[in-house]
């Protein structure tokens, strides 16, 4: 997350930051950002649920994780939530 900041900063002009999936959700909730950028592995609920949770709010949604894992297990989930961009 905090080596992403500095690059976001100068692509976009608002970005909200999570320490969880949780936060994610209600952030998303009530900002409803145009891009959602998380990691897979995040404490109280993971990338993969909080993408979840963020599609059945908006199908819509444009969802990108982010992981360190190469478990092809977290791929084929991601895919199949609808993710538009998965980056190890």
């Amino acid at each position: 997350r905090e080596s992403f900041l500095p690059i976001l900063n100068k692509i976009f002009n608002e970005i909200f930051i999570a320490e969880n999936g949780k936060e994610g959700i209600e952030l998303y909730k009530k900002h409803s950002p145009d891009i959602v950028l998380s990691d897979i592995k995040m404490p109280f609920l993971d990338g993969l649920e909080m993408t979840k949770e963020i599609k059945s709010l908006n199908p819509d949604a444009y969802i990108i994780l982010l992981t360190a894992f190469t478990d092809i297990e977290f791929l084929k989930k991601a895919i199949d939530l609808g993710v538009e961009g998965y980056i190890t």
